[in-house]
């Protein structure tokens, strides 16, 4: 129904907007949040809505942990480790390979040691979190979608959960244009229209860099022109 989509987007909007703008309050004082999602926002007294889970924040250019990274980690958190290689981590996307050898290419996360905190960070978080909130579904699902990356990358009855969450890593070792592509055509089908898929698909850019430079321009974004406040 365009009408309630419609509804829907302009309340969501309003929200997103609200806590784009704590974001920008946080980074004005050299701040990065680290794991901003749908858990570390919230409604407060009088409807204001405040980023919550401060603690592991981490002032510009220091270095975050890798359990601070959340469960939707930008790429650039992603590495291959321990004795491993790029031809080996191939190898664990390999569906005709045993079971036992793609446990022994992987670690339950592939997380760099650590990652200099930086703005790119929460605004790939900020995508995510848009994503997230328009289809109403986990991040997690876009893979689920059945191209011929998703087919070589999740498999079937050899993956338990633990694997799920592998073979996620390995997804976002391999983060690309064909990603994006998943995110604009989902945006769209669900009728969020082109300015939506835009903001969403430039947040998530696999190169940091060509993520928006700032949550002011995030919120300077076409998109957001019809928002009104409470």
């Amino acid at each position: 129904n365009i009408d309630f989509i419609q509804h829907y987007l302009v309340k969501v909007k309003i929200i997103l907007r609200l806590i784009g703008q704590c974001l920008c309050h946080i980074h004005e004082r050299s701040i990065i949040h680290g794991a901003v999602n749908l858990t570390s926002c919230g409604s407060f007294v009088g409807k204001k809505w405040k980023l919550t889970d401060l603690v592991g924040a981490r002032s510009i250019n220091s270095h975050f942990l890798p359990d601070r990274m959340g469960i939707y980690p930008p790429p650039e958190s992603v590495e291959i480790s321990g004795n491993t290689n790029e031809e080996n981590f191939d190898q664990y996307l390999n569906l005709n390979a045993p079971a036992q050898d793609k446990n022994i290419l992987m670690t339950d996360h592939f997380f760099v040691s650590s990652l200099p905190a930086h703005v790119s960070i929460d605004i790939w978080s900020f995508g995510v979190l848009i994503y997230e909130t328009l289809v109403r579904e986990s991040f997690r699902s876009l893979f689920d979608q059945g191209n011929q990356k998703s087919q070589k990358l999740l498999s079937s009855s050899i993956y338990d959960a633990k694997d799920d969450n592998q073979t996620f890593m390995a997804r976002l070792f391999h983060w690309n244009e064909e990603d994006l592509r998943e995110v604009v055509d989902r945006l769209m089908e669900d009728g969020f229209g082109p300015l939506c898929a835009d903001l969403v698909s430039h947040c998530l850019c696999t190169i940091p860099n060509d993520r928006p430079s700032s949550m002011e321009e995030v919120l300077e974004h076409p998109f957001f022109n019809e928002c009104k406040t409470f």
